[in-house]
């Protein structure tokens, strides 16, 4: 059993854990269930092993050995947490929009109370330009077109949204816009990364288990009867940005490019944008809202050193 990507208290505990279940159990269930741990333990780098983490956990994991172990895990630390009736695995055929209000919930919870702000940032990417969640993980500083943006701004005087090279499925590019303020935002706590250093230390999976969490301690996944039931998952945020821009008048079209989508069924037949009217559009849009929702100071961008 390779415990060398476990830090030195968690090879301990393995090893622990290992002689609980060596007089009761197969070689190759015990084989399963330190599978289980060690994806635990990854998780429990960035999170507290308590009542919310097995919901959340779970709620990822739905298989029945992830709950065995669980159940097992909790005999084994003997403590009295509850576990959560497993219910179906089927994914759900339509994908739930937030509310305004909801979004602006989760991003006020991840930004203030979660010890990794950049939980809310990747929330933020995936709400405000439709990103995948891989697509937002992966964002570096030097993705955004800043030299352009300046340009913009110093020959208007107006805080245009900013450039963003995303790179999606099929490790195809893309380009999607930024609002001015979140980008400013994200410059000042992302600035001092050294070159070459990811902007966001975690993957995707402890995002989720992060957002999980957080939408149990909102309300917006709830916890009924033993049973997790919550709508809502990092690719809602996606979904919500989609369908605000058809909402707000974007052409199904435009939203293909700016999505990333190879083929969607119901765009065919519209009008055919490209990938440079596209992105015009999305900016005359932004910068739209920005002159109708305009609420503070236009400060001068900053310029990395």
């Amino acid at each position: 059993m390779d415990l060398s990507n476990l830090n030195e208290h968690r090879k301990e505990e393995a090893l622990k854990f290992l002689n609980f279940m060596s007089n009761n159990y197969k070689e190759r269930t015990i084989l399963e269930y330190m599978n289980m741990f060690k994806i635990m333990c990854s998780y429990l780098e960035y999170a507290e092993f308590n009542q919310e983490f097995i919901y959340a956990f779970l709620g990822m994991h739905p298989t029945k050995i992830a709950y065995a172990f669980i159940k097992l895990y909790i005999d084994f630390i003997d403590t009295p947490y509850k576990i959560p009736k497993r219910s179906g695995t089927k994914p759900q055929k339509e994908q739930p929009i937030l509310t305004k209000r909801e979004a602006e919930s989760i991003f006020e919870y991840l930004k203030l109370t979660r010890h990794n702000k950049g939980y809310y940032f990747i929330s933020r990417l995936m709400y405000e330009c439709g990103l995948r969640i891989q697509e937002a993980t992966n964002v570096q500083l030097q993705d955004f077109y800043i030299a352009e943006w300046e340009e913009k701004f110093t020959q208007s005087g107006i805080p245009h949204p900013i450039k963003l090279k995303v790179t999606g499925k099929g490790a195809k590019d893309r380009i999607v816009y930024v609002p001015y303020l979140l980008f400013i935002e994200l410059f000042e706590w992302g600035k001092d990364k050294k070159d070459g250093e990811d902007l966001f230390t975690f993957n995707p999976n402890t995002y989720r288990l992060a957002l999980r969490q957080t939408l149990i301690r909102l309300g917006l996944t709830k916890v009924e009867k033993g049973k997790v039931k919550g709508k809502y998952h990092p690719h809602s945020f996606r979904h919500t940005r989609a369908t605000l821009w058809y909402k707000n008048g974007r052409s199904l079209t435009t939203i293909q490019n700016l999505l990333g989508h190879k083929d969607i069924s119901t765009t065919q037949g519209y009008l055919q944008i490209g990938e440079k009217e596209a992105l015009e559009e999305e900016e005359r849009f932004m910068l739209e809202e920005y002159k109708n929702n305009q609420t503070q100071g236009v400060t001068t961008p900053p310029t990395p050193k």
